[in-house]
């Protein structure tokens, strides 16, 4: 056990370097006569030649093919992990296999996998157990631990950190009877090599320190567990990776130590302990990340997979297919809640088929968000959006579901979190009242316990530890960001603005250039209807529609003052017309998403989901023809949407999430023979130039990217090329998002973009001991 803490102590040092062995076994360990342990070769030797017969797997060659490289086995067969003999990325949890594979040898004098053969070996490795009986009876209960936990196959139930192994050696030595001190028991140790700070290091870490969550806990009020002393104090974070048009909400880790939030195209983690953030690997186009219990781990939705990733490192691997995701939540047994859009559902982290625990009731709600696991670990409580706005916030008590509160009309629940101080905290948006509200919550009864109130005016996206720590956007989400629209030309440089800023999306240029048709909200709504604004100088939009329900892409009719848009009427989904001041009535023309019309408007083509349990298709409607039913141009089991006709009516670009996330697809119009992949990297939102030569769309997390039709008669796209970039046209890395348009001669774009010449960064808010704070406002009488 000695050497064994010798050992781990030396992989420590590597890995506080970022350096992982990869090749740890006995030949590679060197005892000096003074009893010091040397860990020699780091980085994978050269193969060394045996001979076949040789059978001492011990020595056997190490295989090397391009280091790191995903696919390739590399290692020494009989203290390689599993993921190294699969082939997969080898990170520093290879390093605490190989450990556990050596003190196990050192104990009993017994390699941990044998085999006859290399195969053989690896087979073990993969599918068999050491042998526990081996170990001599005089084994402390900590060691035993040790070596379970550091050959776990699952590398996610595996330990997570050299530096927990040395501490486990430690503890064993000092207490070779019991299980006293043991670090497994609880949260993961921090890593040596975070501790160990030079003069320099420790003076500029003291200034985030602070942001650490800390402190004991003691039993309040009978609300729950809260922190114990500490004041709370109130930090605000401003980096580049938060960028204005953030809409997932930052999530804090239940230790309160790391922050997750998708930014550029892919998730980051902050450590509170650092000064900067790290792009995690592996989750380009990742959304609603949310941790496991432990804080090692977080589960994230990337091209309709729901993954898991270890934040120290390693690959994600796919838990279940989900689809639209709405929120998730991971509890404590490794069970994982689901957030669709018609029901809640659970799934084992370790994988499996999604199992639905709550459906909704289609007569009078559109969807789940954000499901929370109760502490009685039976419990669910959830936010439900109404047909009519009116939020409520539900509870499923194991075997039925009843709302508990509801929200005023046409106001939003945005988050939800629960508080062990006995509250549930959410995110209130439109009307006056907007901010992060506290709702009294009973355990026993699972029931409101008190009137709401306001906590946090005007913010939102509230996150909360265990230990107290809470943290939020300054301002309300991107989905009620004001923006305004702005001219930028090809070659990036910055237009004139046109009309009022407005929170807004799915800008629409009219045929005459002269007005922009958008889907935007009122100042203290959240709903979103039918606005158009004059690019001649007019500063007032014009509210053409006026509902209590959404409406989204709007687009103007050929050749008529008419404006078209997508209508939500319940869960249905109609395209309706009306005039473009509003002058003149609605009028209903089909059921469906996304209007768009032939230049000559004898065509409208739209995407329709024809069930719940089917994803968009491809119509068109024959308007020439008064009383036609409408016909299916696309059906495919992928599913397409946003559709747009090129101007000379012969083709019809549209997104397709065939390949696992959207890309661009064009085929002619109307017959649908053949097809064309114009998209490389992802695309939303195609636009056409009007000659129908070129075709533009977004590029998520990249900017504008256009394509040239290399002839009219045929579907033979140039290779796309970048036109705007987000970054250098300071537009954030996200506002694209929300839509564009481009003039008939490709020269200029419509873009919504933040106030002001810059792109503002959002502030994230962390509050430290936030309990009590909360304890504060109770004690003033307004909780």
């Amino acid at each position: 056990l000695e050497l064994g803490r010798q050992i781990a102590e030396a992989l420590e040092a590597a890995h506080g370097q970022g350096i992982v062995h990869r090749d740890l076994k006995p030949a590679n360990v060197k005892v000096t006569p003074e009893g010091q342990v040397k860990v020699l070769d780091f980085g994978l030797a050269k193969a060394l030649a045996l001979k076949p017969s040789d059978p001492d797997f011990t020595h056997s060659p190490t295989l090397t093919q391009p280091m790191t490289r995903t696919g390739i086995i590399l290692g020494t067969a009989a203290y390689m992990s599993p993921e190294q003999a699969r082939g997969q990325e080898a990170g520093k949890q290879a390093d605490i296999w190989a450990l556990g594979c050596v003190l196990y040898e050192m104990l009993t004098g017994e390699r941990a996998f044998r085999g006859a053969t290399v195969t053989d070996t690896l087979a073990a490795i993969l599918e068999r157990q050491p042998d526990w009986e081996a170990l001599p009876e005089a084994t402390p209960p900590l060691a035993r631990s040790l070596l379970r936990r550091s050959l776990e196959k699952d590398p996610y139930r595996r330990l997570h950190d050299i530096a927990d192994a040395r501490i486990e050696i430690v503890n064993a030595l000092s207490d070779p009877e019991g299980e006293e001190g043991s670090a497994l028991a609880g949260q993961a140790a921090v890593p040596a090599s975070r501790t160990r700070l030079g003069p320099v290091q420790a003076i500029a870490g003291l200034a985030v320190l602070a942001l650490v969550a800390i402190g004991s806990v003691w039993v309040g009020r009978g609300l729950g567990t809260t922190p114990d002393g500490g004041e709370m104090r109130r930090f605000a974070l401003t980096t580049d990776e938060l960028d204005a048009t953030l809409d997932v909400t930052p999530q804090i880790s239940p230790n309160g130590s790391m922050l997750v939030y998708p930014s550029a195209g892919q998730l980051w983690v902050r450590e509170l302990d650092e000064l900067q953030a790290r792009p995690l690997p592996g989750t380009e186009g990742a959304s609603f990340p949310f941790w496991s219990p432990d804080s090692r781990d977080i589960a994230f939705h990337a091209e309709g997979v729901l993954w898991r990733l270890p934040i120290a490192g390693g690959d994600r691997t796919a838990i279940t297919d989900v689809g639209e995701l709405e929120g998730g939540y991971w509890g404590p047994d490794d069970r994982i809640l689901i957030g669709y859009e018609d029901a809640i559902a659970e799934v084992s982290a370790r994988g499996g088929d999604p199992q639905n625990v709550i459906t909704i009731d289609r007569e009078t709600a559109v969807d789940f968000h954000h499901p929370v696991l109760l502490p009685d670990g039976r419990s669910i409580v959830f936010r439900e959006h109404r047909v009519l706005l009116a939020d409520r916030i539900a509870v499923w008590d194991g075997s039925e579901q009843r709302a508990i509160w509801t929200l005023s009309e046409n106001q939003m629940l945005v988050d939800l979190v629960y508080s062990a101080t006995g509250h549930l905290i959410f995110g209130r948006f439109g009307g006056a009242n907007q901010g992060i509200w506290a709702l009294p919550f009973a355990l026993d009864t699972l029931n409101v316990a008190g009137e709401p109130f306001l906590i946090s005016p005007g913010n939102s996206g509230p996150s909360l530890s265990n230990r107290g720590t809470l943290t939020y956007v300054e301002g309300i989400s991107a989905s009620g960001l004001t923006r305004e629209l702005r001219w930028f030309h090809r070659d990036g440089t910055r237009g004139s603005t046109i009309g009022q800023p407005q929170a807004m999306r799915h800008p629409d240029l009219s045929p005459d250039e002269t007005r922009v048709v958008v889907a935007a909200a009122a100042e203290t709504s959240p709903i979103h209807n039918v606005w158009v604004h004059d690019i001649r100088g007019g500063k007032n939009p014009v509210n053409a529609v006026v509902d209590a329900l959404w409406d989204w892409w709007p687009t103007w009719v050929p050749n008529a003052p008419r404006v078209a848009y997508q209508h939500y009427f319940g869960h249905t989904a109609v395209i309706n017309t009306v005039s473009d001041d509003g002058s003149t009535g609605v009028e209903r023309v089909a059921d469906g998403t996304a209007p768009s019309y032939t230049s000559d408007g004898r065509y409208l083509v739209f995407a329709r989901t024809p069930s719940f349990d089917r994803k968009p298709d491809i119509w068109y409607l024959k308007l020439d023809e008064p009383g036609s039913e409408p016909i299916r141009f696309l059906e495919t089991d992928a599913g397409e949407s946003n559709p747009r006709v090129s101007p000379d009516g012969r083709w019809v670009a549209y997104e397709s999430d065939e390949s696992g996330e959207p890309e661009i697809h064009v085929r002619p119009f109307p017959s649908g023979d053949g097809r064309a992949v114009v998209s490389l990297s992802g695309g939303r939102y195609p636009r056409w130039r009007g000659d129908s030569r070129e075709l533009f769309f977004w590029e998520p997390n990249g900017g504008i990217t256009a394509a040239t039709l290399q002839s009219i008669d045929s579907l033979d796209f140039d290779l796309p090329v970048r036109v705007l970039a987000e970054r250098s046209a300071g537009l954030g890395p996200t506002i694209l998002m929300f839509g564009f348009d481009v003039s008939a001669d490709g020269q200029r774009f419509v873009v919504l973009t933040p106030l002001g010449d810059s792109t503002d960064t959002r502030r994230l808010i962390l509050v430290e001991n936030w309990f009590a704070e909360l304890e504060q406002v109770m004690a003033a009488g307004q909780g």
